[in-house]
Parts: structure tokens; C-alpha cells; sequence
């Protein structure tokens, strides 16, 4: 069984292609969704 290399690469960039919308959904989720408020408080 021979594989291509042609192949390979393709198979590589869609997978870091996924990745990285992977974590750029995360960052705006993080940032939109998930909202990281500061409450200055004397309490803790």
C-alpha cells in the first residue's frame, strides 16, 4: 500500500487547519461568552 505524498500533505494542513480554528473559537468564546470580570472587592 503506497500513499502519495500529495496526500499526506493534504491530510496534515486540514488537520492544522482545524486546530486552529479549534483554538480560535475558544479564545472567542472565552472572551465573548465566558465574560472574565474584575470586581475589585475588599473580601477576599
Amino acid at each position: 500500500m503506497k500513499v502519495d505524498k500529495t496526500e499526506i500533505r493534504k491530510e496534515i494542513v486540514s488537520w492544522v487547519k482545524t486546530i486552529i480554528l479549534a483554538l480560535l473559537l475558544a479564545a472567542d468564546i472565552n472572551t465573548f461568552v465566558i465574560v472574565n470580570a474584575y470586581v475589585p472587592s475588599g473580601s477576599m
